[in-house]
């Protein structure tokens, strides 16, 4: 029942982009703006003691939908620490006045002491960049 409802999640998500770009409320970016659009996607999917069907396929959809948008993708599938932390160190490197960053992970999650860990592997990253 619990991946039916990622999966619509997923659809519902991926919908809602392509209706808000019909719209004009997500536009492809012009060549000629000033700000740069920035996406970090990660998709891991093969954990050892239970892997997942379809992170790896979200992350790529999205990173496709967001491609078509203009926005510059660092895709990162079945990564391990390590290629996480260099994707989002090189997604901070990347971000300036301006720019419009976006952060897309599909994937199991860890809850630690009712904190999100994925939460705070990003601040501190994000903190060691300033």
């Amino acid at each position: 029942m619990r991946k039916v409802i990622i999966c619509i999640l997923v659809i519902v998500l991926l919908s809602a982009i392509g209706v808000l770009a019909q719209k004009g409320m997500i536009r492809k970016v012009n060549n000629n703006d000033s700000k740069e659009c920035i996406a970090l996607v990660i998709g891991n999917a093969s954990y050892k003691d239970s892997p997942l069907n379809n992170p790896v396929n979200d992350a790529q959809d999205m990173a496709k939908a967001l491609g078509e948008l203009g926005f510059t993708v660092i895709l990162k599938t079945n990564a391990s620490q390590k290629d996480m932390d260099e994707g989002l160190d090189e997604f901070t490197k990347k971000l300036n006045n301006g720019c419009v960053g976006l952060f897309y992970y599909s994937g199991h999650g860890v809850q630690f002491d009712g904190m999100n860990t994925l939460y705070l592997w990003m601040l501190t990253l994000i903190v060691k960049q300033i």
